[in-house]
């Protein structure tokens, strides 16, 4: 919660216990899930306050997960493909990297320089603002450091080169496309090994605040989950603020949408094979180890567990590869038929869910997997 990461917002409270008949109200420009604002109201001891929010549906705006994996390809691919956009944002982890593929595009007859972090001068990171604003430059390579004050309504497109560690980030961050009501598209650049880099990064920015720890894994589970979800992405962000859409499939507003059924397979038999791995297993584990029991992976994890080669479910899903298996499972984390813990070790269990997909009760879908790696009877 914001006091969580800022104590000083706790001490808000006192205006309301020293002037407790003045009429008071909390305004938040940043989208925010309902557990947060009942943390707001709670923190500023307001009594029975009227909460008023406003729509987090941005309708021009068309979301999109792809591939990490030759990220940089897709990425002049469509700044080429789309020479009418001008007016685009990057967004990426690092300041290093935000330098390195500004030179790269500026080397491909793309305008993205200067780029933009907060270690560079003052006068400087102006001088860049004003160049994007009056659209000198087509391309703004940042870290998260850009984007706050910036009045500019047409940004045609927001693109993560890196996955943002919080739904709310993420939010924030595209919510500066399209705000003149024109489409804007909102691309992220996903691999399921960002959520290992991003627990070590909050490691060790939680080193002095290791209260912190488990509340910024949440979020970064949440933040995984709208990745990996095979349902409509405009659904799962605004369920995560807590608004009901209604408009599934959301008419090519998202790429899951956009394709609906067309990269998709009847999940149903690969679910029960998971659910049925976990819920035999002697104790809790983590997706890569269910995924290598699953794919009949020797490594010497497995080895070592004291037999779990032995299980029934060890091999049992040889048609696919570990990495297919861990993509299958995170799909059913982030639909809500598996649950996963937080911290830095995170387990994966079952849930009411689960068990429905074993009394065949449940219908799942789940993405067709790449580059498969059958192995016939071997």
């Amino acid at each position: 919660m914001g006091h969580q990461f800022r104590p000083e917002y706790r001490q808000l409270s006192v205006l309301k216990e020293n002037f407790p008949d003045v009429p008071m109200i909390a305004l938040t420009a940043t989208a925010i899930p309902p557990e947060v604002r009942q943390d707001i109201v709670r923190q500023l001891n307001l009594a029975d306050p009227a909460v008023y929010v406003g729509s987090f549906n941005r309708e021009n705006l068309q979301y999109a997960v792809a591939g990490k994996k030759d990220a940089y390809p897709q990425l002049i691919d469509y700044l080429r493909s789309n020479p009418d956009r001008s007016g685009g944002i990057i967004y990426f982890s690092s300041k290093k990297r935000t330098e390195e593929i500004a030179e790269r595009l500026r080397d491909d007859g793309i305008r993205a320089l200067p780029p933009y972090h907060a270690d560079l001068p003052d006068n400087y990171r102006h001088r860049v603002q004003e160049q994007f604003i009056r659209d000198e430059i087509d391309v703004v390579c940042a870290t998260n450091a850009f984007g706050m004050g910036i009045d500019k309504p047409d940004v045609r497109f927001v693109i993560h080169y890196d996955m943002p560690r919080s739904l709310e980030a993420y939010a924030q961050e595209t919510g500066r496309a399209g705000r003149d009501g024109e489409a804007s598209d909102c691309i992220l650049f996903y691999s399921p090994g960002d959520r290992r880099k991003n627990l070590i990064a909050l490691e060790n920015d939680c080193l002095d605040r290791p209260d912190l720890y488990s509340l910024t894994v949440r979020k970064l589970n949440d933040m995984i989950a709208f990745c990996e979800t095979v349902r409509c992405r405009r659904e799962h962000l605004l369920r995560y603020f807590g608004e009901t859409f209604t408009g599934v499939p959301c008419g090519g507003a998202c790429d899951i949408c956009l394709v609906p059924g067309g990269e998709f397979i009847d999940g149903r038999e690969i679910a029960e094979k998971i659910v049925t791995c976990i819920a035999g297993l002697p104790g809790t584990f983590g997706v890569t180890h269910i995924a290598d029991l699953l794919a009949g992976s020797k490594n010497s994890k497995i080895l070592a567990r004291g037999g779990h080669q032995n299980l029934p479910s060890y091999n049992s899903g040889r048609e696919y590869s570990s990495d297919q298996w861990s993509s299958f499972i995170r799909q059913l984390i982030a639909t809500g038929y598996l649950d996963q813990s937080s911290g830095r070790y995170p387990v994966v269990t079952v849930n009411e869910r689960s068990r429905a997909i074993l009394s065949g009760d449940e219908n799942v879908r789940l993405a067709s997997p790449k580059e498969s790696r059958a192995r016939g009877g071997e």
